[in-house]
C-alpha cells in the first residue's frame, strides 16, 4: 500500500463520516419537524379540522381552508390570510360555541350596559348642578325661557300674574319668588 493509497482512504473515510453526520442530522430534522407536525396536524383535525370555523384572536372568526406543514390558511369575510406555523403554535386558537354569535352580543349588551351605569349617575348628578344653577342664575337666558314656558302654563290653568305680566324677561328664580309672595298675599 502506497502513502496515496492510505491518504485516499483516510479522505474517504472522513468524507464518508461527514457526510453521513450530515445526512443523518438532516435525516433526523426532517423527520422531527414531519413527526411534529403530523402530531399537530392530527390535533388540529381532532378538534376543529379542515373546513372548521375558528375564533383567532386580531382576525375573528375564520373558517380553516389549508393545513400543511408551513402553517394554515384561513378565510374571512374580507381575507384570506396564511398563519406561519411557528405562528400557529404560539396562538391560542378556540372553537365558538354553537349560538356564539348570540352570547358575543349579550356580553356585549352587558358590557356597554354596566358602562353607562358606571358613568351616567355621576354625568346626571353634574347635569343636574347646571341646571339648577343655570335656573338660579338672576340673568340666565334658559332660566329666562323656562320662566317664560312655565308663565304660560300659570295662565292656561288660570293662576293670576298680576305682577308678573308686565315683566318682559324673568328669570326662574324671580318667578318662583313672586309666585310665592302672591301666594303669601291671598292667603
Amino acid at each position: 500500500m502506497s502513502f496515496n493509497d492510505i491518504m485516499l482512504g483516510v479522505a474517504v473515510g472522513v468524507s464518508t463520516a461527514i457526510i453521513t453526520t450530515g445526512i443523518t442530522f438532516y435525516l433526523k430534522d426532517y423527520l422531527m419537524e414531519r413527526a411534529k407536525f403530523n402530531k399537530f396536524k392530527k390535533k388540529l383535525e381532532q378538534i376543529a379540522g379542515k373546513e372548521a370555523r375558528v375564533i383567532i384572536p386580531n382576525i375573528g372568526i375564520v373558517k380553516i381552508i389549508d393545513i400543511n406543514q408551513q402553517g394554515i390558511t384561513v378565510k374571512h369575510e374580507l381575507c384570506k390570510t396564511f398563519i406561519p406555523m411557528e405562528k400557529v403554535l404560539l396562538t391560542d386558537i378556540s372553537l365558538p360555541v354553537e349560538n356564539y354569535e348570540v352570547i358575543r352580543k349579550e356580553f356585549m349588551r352587558k358590557s356597554v350596559e354596566e358602562s353607562l351605569d358606571v358613568v351616567f349617575p355621576p354625568l346626571l348628578d353634574k347635569l343636574k348642578e347646571v341646571f339648577v344653577s343655570e335656573f338660579l342664575k338672576t340673568d340666565s337666558e334658559l332660566s329666562a325661557i323656562i320662566a317664560l314656558k312655565v308663565r304660560g302654563e300659570l295662565k292656561e290653568e288660570g293662576i293670576p300674574l298680576k305682577k308678573l305680566s308686565n315683566a318682559k324677561k324673568i328669570t326662574f328664580a324671580e318667578l318662583i319668588e313672586r309666585a310665592e309672595n302672591e301666594e303669601k298675599q291671598e292667603g
